[in-house]
């Protein structure tokens, strides 16, 4: 029988990283924010890995600095939020920024949507959705 868990944290700890990862997904403007990694395959997974996707375009816009410098305040903006995710969650979080581009890289790998777990059937879900989504919503209904 194949294993089809949705990832190897529990409820509770699910909850706590899409809660937590809430804000930082609304300064950023998407819902593109996934689970990777280790913790999608095995109990033993090390960290939990949590990607978000920006398009290529809004990636260029926020790194736009001299190769040199783009590392840096990448590094530090991923650091800062993975520190204070484990903080929220009291998991070991691996927080990275990534283009979609570079996203397409590991097209093959599995990965899930970390914050749509808690919000897909809420309420707050109509004010965290972008306003193209709800339009194309409401012309694919």
């Amino acid at each position: 029988m194949t294993d089809r868990r949705y990832s190897y944290l529990g409820v509770d700890e699910r909850w706590r990283l899409a809660h937590a990862l809430r804000p930082i997904a609304e300064s950023f403007g998407t819902l593109d924010v996934y689970l990777v990694g280790s913790v999608l395959e095995r109990s033993d997974y090390r960290d939990v890995d949590v990607r978000l996707i920006l398009p290529d375009c809004d990636f260029r816009v926020l790194f736009k600095w001299p190769d040199c410098l783009i590392d840096q305040f990448r590094l530090m903006l991923q650091t800062a939020i993975s520190e204070m995710l484990q903080e929220q969650t009291r998991l070991n979080v691996d927080f990275q920024v990534q283009s979609q581009s570079e996203c397409q890289k590991y097209k093959d790998r599995k990965r899930h949507g970390a914050i749509y777990v808690a919000y897909v059937n809420s309420e707050s879900a109509r004010e965290f959705i972008p306003q193209w989504a709800r339009i194309a919503a409401k012309l694919l209904a």
